[in-house]
């Protein structure tokens, strides 16, 4: 199975989003060849945010945290069904990291105090919003911004580990999002609730979750890492410059680098005037 899915589902009044993006965190890794620490909170970003592509049915969303941490922030990317990520200060290193790498606590990377921001277009309109972080822990954050930006009401379970041979591997990146529909029920409530502290998902695969929630598969979902930068795009934003550094630029060659899959491309003068 190609791990860089999500399972639309539907068990009574409660659309259930089931992801397993392994390999999808696996290629973004590899361009970054983050540390462990950061390797963790970009495998728990991918798990969780990945899925509102599909909750929100956008055409882009942008998820952005900004951090009293060591990270400083994480940006991540989704264009139709493509998605890139980066962190902007992945150079963390913890007493983790030769052992017990996937027990460390993302606060040592986030930090204490920051922001979740979500940025969607869905019909061509853009919709953005911000709440404060509240946990630290990617998923209650998640949780926290669905109920009071979208009134939303959620429970979210993530299962992201490093390979115990390379860290630089994830072995399983994965997540469920419940989310309760407008004509839900105190037994639905309760079925969440049951779910969350009786099943076990690490001990699972996505077939055994499945069959646990026992409910009607609407879609099966497929994302991509895939990033869309291009020499067009990045002459269009140097064109959007003040005039005075427009000019300085053009003055020779450029090579840019992508944060996001760190290819470099070459702008030659001339290609500002083709």
């Amino acid at each position: 199975m190609k791990r860089k899915i999500t399972k639309i589902i539907i068990k009574n009044n409660i659309r259930i989003y089931l992801s397993d993006l392994q390999n999808l965190a696996n290629d973004i890794l590899s361009y970054h060849k983050y540390l462990p620490l950061p390797a963790i909170i970009l495998g728990n970003s991918l798990a969780v945010f990945s899925p509102l592509k599909f909750l929100y049915d956008s055409q882009k969303l942008m998820i952005r945290i900004k951090s009293n941490g060591p990270i400083n922030s994480l940006i991540m990317e989704i264009q139709d069904h493509d998605v890139r990520a980066l962190i902007s200060d992945p150079n963390i290193v913890t007493e983790y990291d030769n052992k017990n790498y996937n027990e460390i606590p993302l606060i040592l990377g986030i930090g204490d105090d920051g922001s979740l921001e979500i940025s969607r277009k869905i019909k061509n309109e853009y919709f953005n919003s911000v709440t404060k972080l509240v946990r630290f822990d990617i998923v209650t954050d998640l949780a926290y911004f669905l109920n009071v930006s979208d009134q939303i009401f959620s429970a979210i379970l993530s299962d992201v580990e490093l390979s115990s041979d390379n860290p630089l591997i994830f072995s399983k990146v994965r997540s469920i999002i419940f989310q309760l529909l407008p004509n839900h029920t105190e037994d639905d409530k309760k079925w969440i609730e049951d779910f969350v502290a009786n099943i076990n998902i690490k001990t699972l695969s996505i077939k055994e979750i499945e069959d646990k929630i026992d409910g009607k598969l609407l879609e099966t979902k497929h994302l991509s890492s895939k990033c869309w930068c291009s020499k067009e795009k990045m002459i269009k934003a140097i064109l959007l410059l003040p005039m005075k550094e427009q000019e300085e630029l053009k003055k020779d060659s450029l090579e840019i680098k992508c944060e996001f899959c760190l290819k470099t491309i070459t702008i030659k003068k001339e290609d500002f005037f083709s």
